[in-house]
């Protein structure tokens, strides 16, 4: 207590990259009289039952040794034997130590982190089966995608994935064409009308369009020939109009699915888990562009609404992926002193792959009131950015409704307010780069449907109500 002790410096650093199946790691141990600079590799084999490593150690006085070692792993139903062996081989004369032959046996009880995410991807299943009973094949379809996720190896929920995903797209064109042919029937033009309910036909047994095909059937026939020259007249400029409307109706929503490819591409998550994904979509939205300039318009836009949707889903199941992969990773941290006394590349396995945490911003005081998180002045200006073209977008929003969008062109009233509730959700989740993006997406087709009902407004105004 009366004396002295120098306690001696020890500095130790370190980094891995954690992937599917493996993790590489590189170690730096540095004290008063000693350094030692160390790395290694492990990857795993036919579902993690067999691991292979290997590693490399040099260090001051001569040290340098090269390791090898393997892993048998089982997992039976509430325990997993493993048996680890490794060899240590000196390649410089290091303290008079040959070669050296490590085996370990361990045994663990208990049900492991991965049988708890099976058993709730077979929870998942079980609950897109219900859906599925009951017809509501989209969410059994968004049920079966996420238990995917958690039980990659289930040939058999792959497969109804794949029906369901064309059953939901043949439902989807069969809804598009009835409500083509719906307002061609209201307009009068019935030889259009007819064309579309057939084509429904010819794909199925559709019972509302063979009902609608008797209706216009029967119309066609109560007209007489003054009407019908007089009609196919009208016929011709309304499928000049129709077909105008159309291309521009699938060129928006060419733009709305290639927005949304785009923040699926600027996903790092995306590009990294889901690049397949990303890619046939991108070439499904190459072929609506292709159908869109050959002038098949409604084609070209069931199949970009449908893209769209799948692009937003990337998304999610990226930030729902990044989610288990960050709780898998803090379940498999080991103690401050187990990684502090573990020499590197030691044949014991390595920590379950994961990311590593990010450190979490550090809050500070926003001048006017209000905290952001370790915002830099170029973030806090495209925050604000963000927040105003929102607040644009809402306002446009009401001024279409006071001059009474909804009742002059209910869909595409509709369609902008399911844009405005996008819109919210990324303004919610502060993702200001997209807000900003999606909202000058939108403000021409706002400013356009603004203007459309100005003008029948007037027009209302002006003409008598009798004309």
């Amino acid at each position: 207590l009366q004396g002295g002790y120098r306690l001696p410096w020890r500095f130790r650093a370190g980094a891995a990259w954690a992937y599917a199946d493996g993790i590489s790691a590189l170690d730096l141990l540095t004290t008063d009289d000693n350094e030692r600079l160390a790395g290694g590799t492990e990857y795993w084999w036919f579902h993690r039952t067999l691991g292979t490593r290997l590693g490399l150690g040099a260090g001051n006085a001569g040290l340098l040794e090269i390791t090898a070692g393997l892993s048998l792993h089982l997992q039976f139903s509430d325990w997993a034997p493993q048996l680890d062996y490794a060899f240590v081989n000196p390649l410089s004369d290091f303290s008079g130590v040959g070669s050296s032959h490590r085996l370990n046996l361990s045994l663990a009880w208990g049900t492991p982190v991965e049988g708890a995410q099976t058993l709730s991807g077979r929870q998942l299943k079980a609950r897109g089966d219900e859906a599925y009973q009951r017809g509501n094949t989209e969410e059994a379809l968004d049920a079966y995608e996420q238990a995917a996720e958690t039980l990659p190896e289930d040939r058999i929920l792959a497969a109804r994935i794949e029906f369901l995903r064309a059953h939901v797209a043949h439902a989807a064109e069969i809804q598009l064409y009835l409500k083509q042919g719906l307002e061609f029937q209201k307009s009068g033009n019935y030889q259009n009308a007819l064309a579309v309910y057939q084509k429904i036909l010819n794909q199925e047994a559709n019972l509302e369009a063979a009902n609608q095909m008797a209706a216009v059937k029967a119309a066609m026939q109560r007209m007489t020939e003054e009407q019908k020259s007089e009609h196919q007249k009208q016929e011709r400029m309304a499928a000049e109009e129709a077909r105008q409307t159309a291309l521009e109706e699938s060129k928006d929503a060419l733009q709305a699915a290639q927005r949304s490819l785009e923040r699926a591409r600027r996903s790092a998550e995306v590009r990294r888990w889901l690049g397949a994904d990303l890619a046939r979509l991108e070439k499904q939205w190459n072929a609506a562009n292709q159908l869109w300039r050959q002038g098949e318009a409604e084609q070209a836009q069931g199949l970009a609404e449908a893209l769209a949707r799948e692009a937003d889903k990337l998304s999610s199941k990226a930030a729902r992926h990044q989610t288990q992969e960050n709780r898998a990773h803090a379940s498999s941290e080991t103690s401050p002193r187990e990684e502090t006394d573990r020499p590197a590349a030691e044949p014991t396995p390595a920590p379950a792959a994961g990311r590593l945490p990010s450190t979490p911003a550090v809050a500070e005081k926003v001048p006017g009131g209000g905290e952001k998180a370790g915002r830099t002045p170029a973030e806090e200006n495209r925050h604000r950015r963000a927040r105003g073209a929102y607040g644009r977008a809402v306002k446009l929003m009401l001024d279409i409704d006071k001059l009474q969008g909804q009742r002059f062109f209910p869909d595409e009233f509709s369609a902008l307010q399911n844009e405005i509730s996008r819109l919210k959700t990324l303004t919610a989740g502060e993702n200001d780069t997209a807000v900003i993006s999606y909202a000058e997406g939108l403000f021409p087709q706002m400013e356009r449907l603004k203007a459309k009902c100005q003008e029948k407004k007037k027009v209302s105004e002006v003409m008598p109500t009798n004309w």
